[in-house]
């Protein structure tokens, strides 16, 4: 069975929920991960292994959220640029694009800056 999810059609809260719902199930478990790693060294640990853990989890957990951002980021601009790759051109140009929806050019130009 296969599902089509359309983010240009309809409503877009469920599908953008469904869409983001794996990514915070993966924030989520880093972040039970140090936690762990927490409770397992303050069974066996000394008060400097828990501090060590501790911070470095913290530190572990601020690196992923970055990556996973301009992870996020770069995926937008990667997109732009191979969705709309006639930036640059002019914007009075007819580009007689492949139009399946009936619309005129003017729906789908991107403008820089959007």
């Amino acid at each position: 069975m296969e599902m089509n999810r359309s983010f240009t059609k309809g409503p877009i809260l469920r599908v953008l929920l469904k869409f983001a719902l794996p990514v915070l199930a993966a924030l989520f478990l880093q972040a039970l991960y140090g936690a762990v790693d927490l409770l397992v060294v303050g069974q066996f640990g000394t008060a400097a292994d828990v501090s060590a853990v501790a911070t470095s989890s913290q530190l572990l957990q601020l690196v992923t959220l970055i990556t996973t951002g301009l992870a996020m980021g770069i995926t937008i601009s990667i997109g732009h640029a191979v969705g709309c790759p006639y930036i640059g051109r002019s914007f009075d140009e007819n580009w007689n694009l492949d139009d399946p929806t009936g619309k005129s050019d003017e729906a789908f130009i991107c403008h820089p800056g959007n």
